[in-house]
């Protein structure tokens, strides 16, 4: 996530961040987004081969309109009070589980990592789910070699959601 400092924005408009690379040759764009104060706007940034592509622009966008533009130098594309999240690719979106049953699902991320990262499975009601977790994920695994299997225990009624977070 990118939060961008800004001022004046308007609180029930929609904005979205255009990343482009090397001149335009490659465009990614955040999904649309509301901003969280008058002054900070929230992007989640698009999954991107690397850094080291080339000089990167970030341009705000207000519906169609221009807000602002920053350009980044390759090996300072991302100042320190950014924090980017990998995505993950699910094997499932949903589990059906009997109580006092078992099921897995697999995840991988949705780019290489650049380092190696733990992700964390949360349960939203851990009386209901448990989850097996963390899971250690390497630069060197890339996509496919960093796929993995979460276990889920169904142990008393009720419904529960499975989050990932690094």
């Amino acid at each position: 996530t990118i939060t961008i400092a800004g001022e004046g924005f308007n609180l029930t408009a929609q904005y979205r961040c255009k990343f482009s690379f090397n001149a335009d040759a490659i465009l990614a764009y955040s999904l649309s987004s509301v901003p969280t104060a008058p002054d900070a706007i929230e992007c989640v940034t698009p999954a991107w081969r690397s850094a080291a592509e080339g000089q990167t622009a970030l341009t705000l966008l207000q519906g169609d309109s221009l807000v602002g533009q920053r350009l980044f130098a390759p090996n300072n594309l991302i100042p320190a009070t950014y924090h980017f999240r990998p995505g993950f690719v699910l094997s499932t979106p949903s589990l059906e589980i009997a109580r006092g049953g078992t099921a897995t699902f697999t995840f991988r991320p949705d780019t290489p990592p650049d380092a190696s990262v733990d992700v964390e499975a949360f349960s939203s009601n851990t009386g209901v789910v448990t989850v097996a977790s963390p899971f250690h994920l390497t630069r060197e695994g890339g996509i496919a070699g960093n796929q993995r299997t979460v276990s889920v225990y169904h142990s008393s009624a009720g419904t529960a959601s499975v989050s990932l977070s690094s």
